[in-house]
């Protein structure tokens, strides 16, 4: 054995051993036959009595654990033939990988239809593909269970059994499970089903969005200061005639300072302090708190507005500092802010600028210069003098309490609001109607690529795609088959997953308690099984005599026996029925004697259908 990719796809190759670890189970490899979204499918033979079985591989990794699981309590709650479920013969794990001995299946229903040279198949096979399918469905349903992924490639041909099988149940999943997964294939996916795939991937991507937002503010650096501040704190000349520090109101030491770092764009402050080049910028809001002390000033605010000023110093400060962390607590690069801190810092310019008009323009210092937007903030400020009138008369706006977050119990509800129906066995039905329009017609009823798929009513799509199928019925008189299946279709495909038909009463439909059909020599050349006929072989008078049928029946046992072990073999109505322990072997047999001559006779074999022969029904 070999891993092509480490912990993932087990390649192994013809003629390797695989053994359960008390050697109960062994086979010996064939050929890689197929592979699948969790596993790979070998052909086999048990090294104890040679029967050809298939190895089921299922890849590593904790992906695949849940399909595992899933698929190996349904096969060992319904390992009997009666269901029409594949059989599994035993489980083990080989070398860390889960492995299954299974039934050999023949084919998928899609490649009988390819066979049959890509058209609708015959009523008889079309009848015993929906009576199959929908008996496996009825066992699934009365435990309560949903396959959830029907489709072609999951409906395989036992030509042991003669029958149809369900298989791949790593979807499979209970009524009663609450947190359902994604469920369900393009082309045979139901209304519902298609909404409930929907709404988890938006919890993906919401999940996805929110790790990686984490992480990206958890990594990236702070930005640039001209990038992030939007170089709100440029150096501006100071003019000669303007000191820095005024001497006439020196501030007192120890005495502490509003320093607030520079709020966001479209937030521009007017009073900038220069020469602060190795710093940040910084703006100063206690000029108007100095001119306030300064005792026999006329030009002196009242105590209302100093309050004021120092109420919106405070406000401006908390709403900076959580501008800088933003909602995550980490600093971004965004520019954006939050509508809490863009009301405080238009508040605190309103107030600053009302404050300034106020007052006389020779006090004003350095710290107090304005810059060249001082005309487009007495603008702002006049064109909404109302709200600034609340603030000089002392009544000036509070800081409105934070929201309290939603309880859980809330935020559960409003969730539960948003989810969408959650799947049901209904969607196996919708699936089955899928599958029986496509074997009626031969044509896949959704296509990705068809517009007309998502533009029609599913039984104005029918009707479409019907056209020349139910011509053919009536050319061959099974009108009323067709107009019965029909029906049956259009009951599994309505749209409301409540008013569809189950799979108990679609056993009871007219479809099939009306119509008694028998298989056509197409039929028993497209379903193999391991009961060969030889057609017409007897047919000659020679054969009147018992004794020369038995002569005749003993050499073709004899030539068939070159090719595999013969169970029986019996001659009736003029034509020969070997009975193979192998299917392989009789298609083997099939192969090799159609065509030759038998008694100066061409030999026409058929695979004949193992329900007639359990029957005992010779045609």
């Amino acid at each position: 054995m070999k891993m092509e990719d480490p912990g993932d796809r087990p390649i192994f190759d013809p003629g390797d051993i695989v053994e359960s670890p008390n050697g109960d189970l062994c086979v010996r490899l064939i050929e890689h036959i197929g592979e699948g979204r969790c596993c790979m499918v070998y052909s086999a033979r048990t090294l104890r009595d040679g029967a050809k079985v298939a190895l089921k591989v299922f890849k590593k990794g904790p992906t695949y654990d849940g399909a595992v699981q899933r698929e190996q309590y349904i096969l060992e709650l319904f390992n009997d033939p009666k269901h029409n479920i594949a059989l599994c013969y035993g489980h083990f794990l080989y070398k860390g990988l889960h492995c299954q001995v299974m039934e050999l299946l023949e084919c998928n229903i899609r490649s009988v239809i390819f066979k049959n040279e890509r058209q609708g198949l015959s009523a008889w096979t079309t009848q015993k593909f929906a009576r199959d399918v929908l008996t496996a469905l009825t066992s699934l349903h009365a435990k309560d269970f949903v396959h959830a992924d029907l489709k072609p490639a999951n409906i395989m041909w036992s030509s042991y059994d003669g029958r149809f099988k369900l298989l791949d149940f790593g979807l499979t999943f209970h009524v009663d499970e609450d947190d359902l997964h994604q469920i369900q294939s393009p082309g045979y996916k139901a209304p519902e089903t298609a909404e409930w795939n929907k709404y988890k991937d938006e919890i993906k991507k919401k999940r996805k969005r929110k790790l990686q937002g984490t992480y990206s503010d958890l990594t990236k650096a702070a930005p640039a200061y001209d990038k992030g501040l939007q170089k709100i704190g440029a150096t501006v000349e100071t003019p000669p005639n303007i000191n820095t520090t005024p001497a006439e109101s020196p501030i007192p030491s120890g005495a502490s300072r509003t320093i607030l770092r520079a709020p966001p764009r479209r937030h521009r402050l007017c009073s900038v302090l220069s020469g602060s080049s190795d710093r940040e910028s910084i703006i100063v809001l206690d000029e108007y708190q100095r001119h306030g002390s300064r005792r026999g000033s006329n030009n002196s605010v009242t105590s209302n507005e100093s309050k004021a000023v120092a109420a919106a110093a405070a406000a401006v400060t908390a709403a900076c500092n959580k501008w800088l962390s933003e909602s995550s607590g980490i600093f971004t690069e965004s520019t954006k802010t939050t509508s809490s801190t863009n009301s405080v810092v238009t508040a605190a310019n309103r107030a600053i600028t009302g404050s300034a008009t106020t007052t006389v323009s020779s006090s004003v210092t350095a710290s107090t210069m304005f810059t060249s937007e001082t005309t487009a903030s007495s603008n702002y400020v006049d064109d909404e003098e109302g709200e600034g009138q609340e603030w000089r008369r002392g009544r000036a706006r509070t800081k409105s309490k934070p929201k309290q977050p939603r309880p859980t119990s809330v935020c559960a509800a409003l969730a539960e609001k948003d989810r969408p129906i959650v799947p049901g066995m209904a969607s196996d039905i919708w699936s089955f109607g899928c599958l029986l329009a496509e074997v009626l017609s031969g044509t896949k009823m959704f296509s990705a690529t068809d517009k007309m798929a998502s533009v029609l009513r599913p039984h104005q799509l029918l009707e479409m795609r019907m056209g020349t199928t139910e011509m053919r019925y009536e050319e061959s008189g099974l009108l009323a088959f067709y107009k019965d299946a029909k029906d049956l279709i259009i009951k599994c495909l309505s749209e409301d997953p409540t008013s569809r038909i189950g799979a108990h009463d679609a056993l009871n439909h007219s479809f099939f308690k009306d119509h008694d059909l028998m298989p056509t020599t197409k039929d028993m050349v497209l379903l193999p099984s391991h009961i060969l006929q030889l057609y017409n072989v007897f047919k000659d008078e020679q054969y009147k005599d018992p004794k020369e049928v038995e002569d005749a029946i003993r050499d073709i046992r004899e030539t068939a026996e070159q090719y595999g072990k013969i169970m029986s073999m019996t001659a009736k109505s003029g034509h020969a029925y070997i009975e193979f322990q192998e299917a392989s072997d009789c298609q083997e047999a099939y192969s090799a004697v159609c065509g030759k001559t038998f008694d100066e006779k061409i030999v026409f074999a058929l695979f004949y259908p193992i329900s007639l022969w359990n029957q005992k029904i010779y045609i």
